[in-house]
């Protein structure tokens, strides 16, 4: 069986949403391809872990933390750099932002500032070239450019980057709704990463079209998240009470955009349909005076019980790049969404879309209550998500990756 290494920031979990869910999806198609996987871990933050990692399981081959050594009391940092480094993280997150002087704790959304992602340090990297060093690897695959090591002279195995992203494109974005990214990545940039990588995997085909172009030659395939039908069978729409789901981790977009939403729909929604509740799941925060049937859950390994509570769920981002994979989030669940015109991006339009696409608020709002109060609509909308997730099946995710693999085995680019 052949050796391949996963390099990421976060630990990669099923039962979470965004790039943890899937890098996931990609270390699953990549166990389904006959590879036994390592995996390494950079994170510096302990809450950003799970309280138990696993040395090995049917995923993982081994587990290395290079900030952390796993043991029965649970995670403790490996070094004393590694504890100054968890030490700054939850100053970070616990002194005001006028006294650090970068954002607070909401990811910098208050104080207009977006961090879009981690570089690694000299001594991280250095680490992360010696972990996969000492496995002898046959692939090794990166999570993000920011995962990157640095150019290696005559690495012995391919290099491939799980792009998740176009981050000069997800840069601009959040500089023209006024917030500044955090590293500001330019095209420049981003393409000079991307050079370093044998092949690439795009998140959606608009991204993969656009490496394409940009790089030449290179080998990138499109690789959607995986989606399994939800472990139990969605309540009937006619049976759910008028409810509306909102899900986002604590970044600048996702507060934007329940702020947003919040101050701009949700009074007239409720003037419609005063039953109505928002149910916000997650840990990106309530608007400062948001009041009126609004349930913050916090963060939920299982969207189900939530989701039974709900006939529909929205997506009302104004910002940002990629594929918003909390859309497939509400769909394996039974949920139409309304969403902006933004979180749609990246998303197929064939098979018809079990989703809205609207931008106004006024659209936003006419389009939830026609929802809230037509079962037919609402039903008609949902039936159309079985069919659309197919798209997003295991087996295709396998045959995309297997692919690519032959690609860059066959057909290695030079570092």
């Amino acid at each position: 069986m052949k050796r391949a290494v996963l390099v990421c920031e976060l630990y990669p979990r099923d039962r979470a949403s965004g790039q943890e869910k899937y890098n996931n999806d990609v270390a699953q198609a990549l166990r389904a391809s006959g590879y036994r996987i390592d995996l390494i871990v950079t994170s510096p933050r302990r809450d950003l872990l799970p309280a138990r990692v696993p040395d090995r399981n049917d995923l993982w081959q081994s587990t290395t933390l290079i900030h952390f050594r796993a043991t029965a009391a649970g995670l403790i940092p490996r070094s004393m750099a590694s504890s100054l480094r968890l030490a700054k993280g939850l100053m970070r997150r616990i002194v005001p932002a006028i006294v650090l002087g970068r954002g607070a704790a909401n990811g910098g959304a208050k104080t207009g500032v977006a961090r879009i992602g981690r570089w690694l340090g000299a001594r991280e990297r250095t680490q992360v070239r010696q972990a996969i060093a000492r496995r002898s690897p046959d692939l090794v695959l990166f999570d993000t450019i920011f995962r990157d090591p640095g150019p290696v002279a005559e690495p012995d195995y391919p290099r491939v980057l799980i792009m998740h992203d176009i981050f000069h494109l997800r840069s601009r974005s959040f500089r023209d709704n006024g917030f500044m990214p955090v590293p500001d990545i330019s095209p420049d940039e981003e393409i000079a990463r991307w050079s370093r990588f044998d092949g690439l995997i795009a998140i959606n085909a608009e991204e993969a079209a656009r490496a394409r172009t940009l790089l030449g030659e290179r080998p990138v395939r499109t690789l959607y998240p995986m989606v399994e039908p939800a472990s139990a069978p969605p309540v009937s729409l006619r049976a759910r009470p008028p409810g509306i789901m909102f899900l986002g981790a604590n970044g600048a977009h996702n507060q934007d955009a329940l702020a947003w939403f919040v101050r701009e729909c949700w009074p007239a929604i409720l003037d419609a349909v005063p039953t109505c509740t928002l149910h916000v799941v997650g840990s990106v925060t309530a608007p400062e005076h948001a009041s009126g049937r609004i349930v913050l859950h916090g963060h939920l390994d299982d969207l189900a019980a939530v989701a039974r509570t709900c006939t529909l769920a929205i997506n009302p981002v104004r910002m940002g790049s990629g594929l918003k994979i909390k859309m497939l989030d509400y769909l394996r669940h039974g949920l139409p969404v309304v969403t902006s015109s933004i979180g749609a991006e990246g998303y197929p339009g064939d098979p018809p879309r079990p989703f809205i696409v609207v931008d106004p608020a006024d659209d936003f709002i006419r389009s939830i209550v026609t929802l809230l109060s037509n079962a037919e609509e609402a039903r008609a909308l949902a039936s159309l998500i079985d069919d659309y997730l197919t798209i997003f099946s295991p087996d295709t995710a396998r045959d995309v990756l297997g692919r690519l693999i032959a690609d860059v085995t066959n057909s290695r680019c030079p570092t």
